[in-house]
């Protein structure tokens, strides 16, 4: 794996067919587009989790925070 991180947070730039991801430190979207789970529909400004496979990322799903009601 050298020195690529198995995993990387991103927020999604366009969603079309592969969307594409403006990673965490980075001001730019990728230039290339990401496949991602079925069960994920991605949407512009979401905050995902990528994995590294195979010399590219997927796209996991959407990362959800909660806030503590009381």
């Amino acid at each position: 794996m050298g020195n690529q991180a198995r995993f990387k947070i991103g927020t999604i730039a366009s969603a079309h067919e592969k969307p594409t991801v403006t990673f965490a430190g980075e001001s730019q979207p990728s230039g290339k587009g990401y496949s991602f789970l079925e069960s994920y529909t991605p949407s512009v400004g979401d905050r995902v989790l990528l994995t590294r496979t195979k010399g590219t990322y997927v796209i996991l799903g959407k990362l959800v925070s909660t806030v503590a009601m009381g």
